[in-house]
Formats: structure tokens, C-alpha cells, sequence
């Protein structure tokens, strides 16, 4: 599944990543470690410095200003939540179908770079569906109906150009892919939760159900392509 320990081609993923974000960041990985051929101490700079990691920390500011009540600060959040997250996909997408960095791994930097993000991707609509069902104020319903917009149309433009790979390419992707299939069957679930609620507000209403069809959609992509078992 995603939710793995920092192993050796995800790290390799989430500094590539890190470089795909501009010279700024890459700036950081140019130190190789000792004997791994991935940047040492470096890496960790790449990581924290990643669109990946600062998606995932404003995700997590946001939803403490949510929980503590303070909508302006949590609309600012969201704000900022919904273009980096566009960032790390956009990031992601750039190592779609690229070769191994290092010639003597065979490990392209695709597959886990995609697969990060789509665990970034699954923890912001955990994160803010439920949020849709128990606030009120327009403003912070519509930043977090934008949020999972933005979220999910780059999630499902990411996944279309991990369906469109040659076999040769798209086989590399074949198996994490498939692992992360139940992540899509429990989102529609917590908006089906959430669309039950009794007081749910007009314009909330409406962000989930687009939020739905969205998810849908790329619950039928992903099924399509990762879905036939063995």
C-alpha cells in the first residue's frame, strides 16, 4: 500500500520530486551520499523541500485551523493547499514514462512519484470531505470545494497519462497501481457518508457531489486499466 517507510525507490521518487519543482529545490540534492548513490543528508532537505511535503504540512495546518475554529486562517490555508498540490502532481507528472536517473538502477522515478502523490491526493480528500459536511461559511465551503476540485481533476489527468503508457513503460506502474485500488471505493463511501447528513449546506451539497463524480471517474480509470487481478 502507499503508506509505506521511506525505502530506497521512494526516496529515490520523493527527490525527484524535489528536483522536478526547479533549481531552487534541487539545489539541495546535489550531495551525494557514501555508497547509496541517493543523496545523503541532502535527501532529507529534498524531501522536507519537496511540493510533496509542503502540500502534506499546509493539509495538516489547514485542518487544525479548521478544528480550532479560525475560518480566515483555514481559507488561507486552503488556498495555499489547493496550488501546491497541483505542484506535486505537475511534479509527478514530469517523471511519467523518464528512464532510471542513476544508469545502474532499474528503477525509474515514475512509479513512486505517483504513487506519493496519490497518497497526498487520498489524505486531502479524507482530510476535507468530512469538513464539507460540518461547516457553514460560504467562504471556507468554498475553499475546500476548490481544494478537492483541483485535487482530483489533476489526480484524474495524472492517472489518464499512467493509463496512456506503451506497455513497455506503463508495466513499471503496474503493481503499486494495483495497490491502491481500495483508496478510491472508500472516498465515494465518505462522501456518500457525508451527502447523508441532515444539515448539510446547499453550496456543500453541490461540492460533493461534483466531488463524487470525480472520484467516480477515477475509480472507473484505475479499475479499467489495474483492475483484472492476476
Amino acid at each position: 500500500m502507499i503508506h509505506r517507510s521511506l525505502s530506497l525507490p521512494l526516496v529515490v521518487a520523493v527527490t525527484a520530486l524535489a528536483l522536478a519543482a526547479g533549481p531552487a529545490t534541487a539545489a539541495v540534492t546535489s550531495t551525494p551520499g557514501p555508497s547509496s548513490g541517493v543523496a545523503g543528508s541532502s535527501t532529507a532537505l529534498a524531501v522536507s523541500s519537496s511540493p510533496l511535503s509542503k502540500a502534506q504540512a499546509t493539509l495538516t495546518k489547514a485542518a487544525a485551523r479548521l478544528r480550532a475554529g479560525r475560518r480566515a486562517k483555514a481559507v488561507r490555508a486552503l488556498t495555499v493547499l489547493s496550488r501546491q498540490v497541483v505542484e506535486a502532481q505537475r511534479a509527478a507528472v514530469r517523471q511519467i514514462g523518464k528512464p532510471p536517473a542513476d544508469p545502474e538502477s532499474d528503477e525509474p522515478p515514475g512509479p513512486g512519484a505517483v504513487l506519493a502523490v496519490l497518497g497526498l491526493d487520498h489524505r486531502v480528500t479524507s482530510a476535507l470531505v468530512p469538513q464539507l459536511a460540518s461547516q457553514k461559511g460560504p467562504r471556507v465551503v468554498g475553499r475546500l470545494g476548490r481544494a478537492l476540485q483541483r485535487t482530483h481533476v489533476s489526480r484524474n489527468r495524472m492517472i489518464g497519462k499512467v493509463v496512456g503508457l506503451p506497455p513497455a513503460k506503463g508495466d513499471d506502474y503496474a503493481d503499486g497501481m494495483s495497490d491502491v485500488l481500495g483508496q478510491f471505493p472508500a472516498e465515494l463511501r465518505q462522501i456518500s457518508t457525508a451527502l447523508a447528513s441532515k444539515t448539510l449546506t446547499k453550496r456543500s451539497r453541490a461540492a460533493l457531489v461534483k466531488a463524487r463524480a470525480r472520484v467516480a471517474r477515477a475509480n472507473r480509470l484505475m479499475l479499467g486499466e489495474y483492475g483484472g487481478g492476476e
